[in-house]
């Protein structure tokens, strides 16, 4: 088969590079079979492209070009190719309002967090509401991140059960337990030279982090001397977050690093004493299964995807539980035990997820179609 998969996502959205390299990389590696073209806006120097075959598709210059771009002109620019499958990485789009009879569809949906959580995506919301009924209907087949997506499918666009396989994401083999005088080498270079507890990931409001600044705020008055250290680059929230650590006089404690380079992401997974991911809602959650294959304890909030994926491996606590994931926090913290027992469990649950087991399955599906 010829294969086309719309990469341009991965140009702009950093979690969709990861999910789109990695799939990539990994077809290549396990598919002799099938011939695959990377569709995107332009040229890129990236090494994934070195592997396969390209189809450039140019986005036209206007408002909501990329709404247009996947209705009409990529399906234009689509017919010079001989395609017998194309699969949109992306989530629901204008790709599939109409039918075509020249290849079948296949789409990835990674969350609803639009209409989880419409007030903070009004116009994602919008759009997935205008767009969703139609796409459920025109792909082939579904792909879901996770079984929690499959059931949002089914609650708000009643989508075929049949239709939706969950094939979950992989950890990268780079997340590892790292050499001692390394981490300790880093923490120095970063100036985090201090015990301290990890968040990293965007500042959400669905991440949640105003109750993780609370629970260790009770957790500061208990007299730990661990800091929190939020990771990862400030936008519109980060204003709200840090009001919050001045109220509570926390400025001291809570330390902001700023866009942290994707190249040392593992040190300082490394260099935590544990790592908190309080989400409200994730469609799958790859941070916390990242930790766990770097040696470090888990706990997480017990919402949406986050149960099925860390299992037993981690500590599960409701989101709006202030007292609960401060109670987690110093159990794990307190208790020499249970953190190895932590440790051990994290990193045999982070090898059940690899990018060539989603390779396969998702390979899978391409043939079923």
């Amino acid at each position: 088969m010829n294969i086309g998969l719309i990469t341009s996502p991965m140009e702009t959205i950093p979690s969709l590079k990861v999910y789109i390299t990695n799939l990539v990389r990994n077809l290549n590696m396990v598919d002799k079979e099938n011939d695959y073209y990377l569709i995107h806006h332009s040229k890129m120097h990236l090494d994934v492209y070195d592997v396969v075959k390209e189809i450039i598709s140019d986005p036209p210059n206007m408002v909501f070009g990329n709404l247009w771009w996947k209705y009409r002109t990529l399906p234009k620019d689509l017919e010079s190719y001989d395609l017998d499958l194309v699969h949109d990485t992306q989530g629901i789009s204008t790709f599939f309002i109409k039918e075509d009879p020249n290849y079948k569809k296949v789409i990835t949906i990674h969350d609803l967090s639009s209409l989880v959580f419409p007030k903070m995506h009004v116009r994602g919301m919008l759009s997935d509401k205008i767009l969703g009924h139609r796409t459920m209907k025109n792909a082939d087949k579904i792909i879901t991140v996770s079984k929690s997506t499959k059931e949002d499918l089914m609650k708000y666009f009643e989508a075929p059960e049949e239709k939706i396989k969950p094939i979950y994401l992989g950890v990268d083999e780079k997340f590892r337990v790292l050499d001692k005088e390394k981490v300790r080498n880093f923490k120095i270079e970063y100036k985090l030279d201090f015990p301290f507890i990890l968040y990293f990931g965007v500042l959400r409001s669905r991440k949640n982090i105003p109750t993780l600044i609370k629970a260790y705020n009770l957790l500061k008055k208990d007299g730990t001397d661990h800091k929190l250290v939020i990771a990862g680059g400030k936008n519109q929230e980060y204003k709200k977050i840090l009001n919050i650590v001045k109220d509570l006089h926390l400025e001291n404690d809570v330390i902001f690093t700023g866009h942290m380079p994707e190249e040392i992401i593992v040190e300082l997974y490394n260099a935590a004493d544990l790592f908190v991911f309080p989400s409200l809602y994730e469609g799958f959650g790859l941070p916390p299964l990242e930790a766990m294959a770097c040696g470090t304890p888990v706990i997480t909030s017990n919402a949406s995807s986050l149960p099925e994926v860390v299992g037993d491996a981690g500590l599960m606590v409701d989101p709006h539980d202030i007292q609960g994931l401060k109670d987690a926090m110093n159990a794990i913290l307190s208790n020499l035990d249970l953190r190895i027992e932590m440790v051990k469990k994290g990193l045999n649950r982070s090898k059940e997820f690899t990018w060539k087991k989603c390779a396969l399955e998702t390979m899978n599906v391409y043939k079923e179609v």
